[in-house]
Protein backbone atom coordinates (compact mmCIF):
# COMPACT_ATOMS: atom_id res chain seq x y z
CA UNK A 1 0.00 0.00 0.00
CA UNK A 2 2.54 2.18 -0.12
CA UNK A 3 1.51 4.15 -3.57
CA UNK A 4 -1.64 4.90 -1.49
CA UNK A 5 0.47 6.95 0.91
CA UNK A 6 2.55 8.59 -1.96
CA UNK A 7 -0.24 9.35 -3.34
CA UNK A 8 -2.13 10.79 -0.26
CA UNK A 9 1.55 12.77 0.45
CA UNK A 10 1.44 14.42 -3.10
CA UNK A 11 -2.77 15.25 -2.62
CA UNK A 12 -1.64 16.91 0.74
CA UNK A 13 1.48 19.22 -0.46
CA UNK A 14 -0.84 20.05 -3.60
CA UNK A 15 -3.80 21.73 -1.05
CA UNK A 16 -0.86 23.27 0.74
CA UNK A 17 0.48 24.92 -2.04
CA UNK A 18 -2.95 26.12 -3.32
CA UNK A 19 -3.59 27.68 0.29
CA UNK A 20 -0.08 29.19 0.19
CA UNK A 21 0.16 30.94 -3.29
CA UNK A 22 -3.15 30.75 -4.74
CA UNK A 23 -4.34 29.32 -7.92
CA UNK A 24 -1.18 28.48 -9.85
CA UNK A 25 -3.38 27.60 -13.19
CA UNK A 26 -3.74 31.36 -13.39
CA UNK A 27 -6.52 31.85 -11.52
CA UNK A 28 -7.49 34.86 -9.04
CA UNK A 29 -4.66 35.11 -5.79
CA UNK A 30 -6.81 34.94 -2.64
CA UNK A 31 -3.58 36.78 -1.03
CA UNK A 32 -2.11 39.93 -1.50
CA UNK A 33 0.43 40.09 -3.78
CA UNK A 34 3.84 42.26 -3.29
CA UNK A 35 3.83 45.89 -4.16
CA UNK A 36 6.33 46.62 -7.19
CA UNK A 37 8.35 49.84 -6.26
CA UNK A 38 9.61 50.62 -10.01
CA UNK A 39 5.79 51.44 -10.85
CA UNK A 40 5.37 53.72 -7.33
CA UNK A 41 5.23 57.17 -8.29
CA UNK A 42 4.78 60.44 -5.38
CA UNK A 43 2.73 63.51 -6.94
CA UNK A 44 3.28 66.82 -5.31
CA UNK A 45 0.42 68.79 -4.04
CA UNK A 46 0.75 71.10 -7.19
CA UNK A 47 0.12 68.68 -9.69
CA UNK A 48 -3.02 67.64 -7.91
CA UNK A 49 -6.21 68.48 -10.20
CA UNK A 50 -7.59 71.94 -8.55
CA UNK A 51 -10.79 71.70 -6.37
CA UNK A 52 -13.98 72.12 -7.58
CA UNK A 53 -16.93 74.72 -7.50
CA UNK A 54 -17.94 73.19 -4.29
CA UNK A 55 -14.13 73.65 -2.52
CA UNK A 56 -14.24 77.08 -4.20
CA UNK A 57 -13.61 80.24 -1.81
CA UNK A 58 -16.49 81.66 -0.77
CA UNK A 59 -16.62 86.24 -2.07
CA UNK A 60 -16.60 87.95 1.62
CA UNK A 61 -19.62 89.49 2.94
CA UNK A 62 -20.35 92.99 3.18
CA UNK A 63 -23.13 95.19 4.38
CA UNK A 64 -23.88 98.14 3.13
CA UNK A 65 -26.06 100.89 4.49
CA UNK A 66 -27.12 104.03 2.79
CA UNK A 67 -27.60 106.11 0.65
CA UNK A 68 -26.55 109.77 1.89
CA UNK A 69 -26.34 112.84 0.45
CA UNK A 70 -23.10 115.05 0.59
CA UNK A 71 -25.48 116.59 3.85
CA UNK A 72 -26.31 113.40 5.80
CA UNK A 73 -22.83 111.69 5.00
CA UNK A 74 -20.74 113.09 7.46
CA UNK A 75 -23.33 112.36 10.50
CA UNK A 76 -23.52 108.65 9.27
CA UNK A 77 -19.49 108.82 8.72
CA UNK A 78 -18.90 110.07 12.54
CA UNK A 79 -21.23 107.46 14.11
CA UNK A 80 -19.65 104.05 12.27
CA UNK A 81 -16.14 105.99 13.13
CA UNK A 82 -17.27 105.25 16.62
CA UNK A 83 -17.56 101.85 16.69
CA UNK A 84 -14.02 101.22 15.32
CA UNK A 85 -14.34 99.31 12.26
CA UNK A 86 -11.04 100.95 10.65
CA UNK A 87 -10.11 100.00 7.36
CA UNK A 88 -13.07 97.49 7.09
CA UNK A 89 -15.78 100.34 5.89
CA UNK A 90 -15.20 102.01 2.48
CA UNK A 91 -17.88 103.62 0.72
CA UNK A 92 -18.88 103.74 -3.46
CA UNK A 93 -20.85 106.04 -4.72
CA UNK A 94 -24.13 106.45 -7.22
CA UNK A 95 -25.95 108.70 -9.03
CA UNK A 96 -29.97 108.72 -7.93
CA UNK A 97 -32.88 111.13 -7.41
CA UNK A 98 -32.58 112.92 -3.50
CA UNK A 99 -36.25 113.58 -2.64
CA UNK A 100 -36.04 116.16 -0.56
CA UNK A 101 -34.17 119.29 0.25
CA UNK A 102 -34.40 122.31 2.68
CA UNK A 103 -33.54 125.47 1.20
CA UNK A 104 -33.88 129.43 1.20
CA UNK A 105 -36.03 130.25 -1.82
CA UNK A 106 -34.55 132.24 -4.73
CA UNK A 107 -33.59 135.78 -3.39
CA UNK A 108 -34.05 139.13 -5.73
CA UNK A 109 -30.23 139.47 -6.43
CA UNK A 110 -26.93 138.47 -5.75
CA UNK A 111 -26.40 141.14 -3.17
CA UNK A 112 -29.95 140.02 -1.19
CA UNK A 113 -28.52 136.26 -1.63
CA UNK A 114 -24.88 137.37 0.19
CA UNK A 115 -26.78 139.38 2.55
CA UNK A 116 -28.97 136.12 3.94
CA UNK A 117 -25.29 133.90 3.68
CA UNK A 118 -24.42 136.62 6.53
CA UNK A 119 -27.57 136.23 8.62
CA UNK A 120 -27.06 132.27 8.32
CA UNK A 121 -23.00 132.47 9.46
CA UNK A 122 -24.32 134.64 11.85
CA UNK A 123 -26.85 132.11 13.61
CA UNK A 124 -24.24 129.37 13.10
CA UNK A 125 -24.94 127.31 9.91
CA UNK A 126 -21.66 126.78 7.21
CA UNK A 127 -23.31 124.40 5.44
CA UNK A 128 -24.94 125.90 2.50
CA UNK A 129 -24.71 126.68 -1.60
CA UNK A 130 -25.63 129.37 -3.21
CA UNK A 131 -27.52 128.65 -6.61
CA UNK A 132 -26.11 131.03 -9.28
CA UNK A 133 -26.80 129.31 -12.41
CA UNK A 134 -30.58 127.49 -12.78
CA UNK A 135 -33.06 130.18 -14.13
CA UNK A 136 -35.91 128.54 -11.57
CA UNK A 137 -33.80 128.57 -8.55
CA UNK A 138 -30.58 131.17 -9.38
CA UNK A 139 -29.75 133.22 -5.75
CA UNK A 140 -31.94 130.36 -3.70
CA UNK A 141 -29.42 128.78 -0.53
CA UNK A 142 -29.65 125.21 -0.63
CA UNK A 143 -29.05 123.94 3.02
CA UNK A 144 -29.19 120.30 2.64
CA UNK A 145 -30.45 117.23 0.33
CA UNK A 146 -32.25 114.31 1.94
CA UNK A 147 -33.50 110.99 0.73
CA UNK A 148 -36.26 111.39 3.19
CA UNK A 149 -39.30 113.97 3.97
CA UNK A 150 -38.55 112.99 7.65
CA UNK A 151 -35.39 113.53 7.92
CA UNK A 152 -35.32 116.72 5.77
CA UNK A 153 -38.09 118.03 8.40
CA UNK A 154 -35.62 117.18 11.33
CA UNK A 155 -33.20 119.32 9.93
CA UNK A 156 -35.50 121.88 9.26
CA UNK A 157 -36.50 122.04 12.73
CA UNK A 158 -32.80 122.26 13.71
CA UNK A 159 -32.49 124.91 11.44
CA UNK A 160 -35.67 127.17 13.38
CA UNK A 161 -34.30 125.98 16.42
CA UNK A 162 -31.07 127.79 15.49
CA UNK A 163 -33.32 131.26 14.57
CA UNK A 164 -33.45 130.53 10.81
CA UNK A 165 -37.12 131.48 9.99
CA UNK A 166 -37.22 131.50 5.71
CA UNK A 167 -35.85 128.15 4.76
CA UNK A 168 -38.52 125.95 3.47
CA UNK A 169 -38.77 121.97 2.94
CA UNK A 170 -39.54 121.05 -0.73
CA UNK A 171 -39.41 118.00 -2.98
CA UNK A 172 -36.62 117.55 -5.23
CA UNK A 173 -36.46 115.16 -8.67
CA UNK A 174 -32.74 116.21 -9.84
CA UNK A 175 -30.01 113.63 -9.94
CA UNK A 176 -27.40 113.48 -7.30
CA UNK A 177 -24.17 111.69 -6.20
CA UNK A 178 -25.05 109.88 -3.27
CA UNK A 179 -22.74 107.91 -0.95
CA UNK A 180 -23.30 104.13 0.46
CA UNK A 181 -21.03 102.89 3.27
CA UNK A 182 -19.73 99.16 3.21
CA UNK A 183 -18.36 97.25 5.99
CA UNK A 184 -17.10 93.98 5.10
CA UNK A 185 -17.13 91.00 6.82
CA UNK A 186 -19.55 91.67 9.55
CA UNK A 187 -20.21 89.17 12.36
CA UNK A 188 -23.93 89.17 14.41
CA UNK A 189 -22.63 91.51 16.83
CA UNK A 190 -21.92 93.97 14.39
CA UNK A 191 -24.83 93.29 12.27
CA UNK A 192 -26.98 93.85 15.35
CA UNK A 193 -25.27 97.15 15.74
CA UNK A 194 -25.76 98.39 12.71
CA UNK A 195 -29.64 98.05 13.03
CA UNK A 196 -29.97 99.64 15.97
CA UNK A 197 -27.83 102.62 14.53
CA UNK A 198 -30.07 102.51 11.27
CA UNK A 199 -32.86 103.56 13.21
CA UNK A 200 -31.14 107.26 13.90
CA UNK A 201 -30.60 107.82 10.20
CA UNK A 202 -34.43 107.49 8.98
CA UNK A 203 -35.05 106.71 5.03
CA UNK A 204 -31.68 104.71 5.22
CA UNK A 205 -31.53 100.69 4.13
CA UNK A 206 -29.56 98.16 5.37
CA UNK A 207 -28.50 94.71 3.56
CA UNK A 208 -26.06 92.42 2.91
CA UNK A 209 -24.11 91.33 -0.09
CA UNK A 210 -21.09 90.26 -1.60
CA UNK A 211 -18.03 92.15 -1.40
CA UNK A 212 -17.07 94.11 -4.64
CA UNK A 213 -13.47 92.50 -5.81
CA UNK A 214 -10.45 95.09 -5.11
CA UNK A 215 -10.77 97.64 -8.34
CA UNK A 216 -13.80 96.70 -8.95
CA UNK A 217 -16.53 99.71 -8.75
Amino acid sequence: MRWLFFLLLAANLAAFALAQFGDVTGGESHVSRPLRAEQIRLVSPEALPPLQAAAAKAPAACLEWGSFTSTELPRAEAAIERIGLGDRVSSRQLEDNAGYWVYIPPLITQEDAEKKIGELKDLGVSEYFLIQDHPKWKYAISLGIFRSEESAKKFHADLVDKGVRSAVVGKRDQLVKLSLLVLRDPDNALTERMVELKQEFPGTELRATACAEPGGG
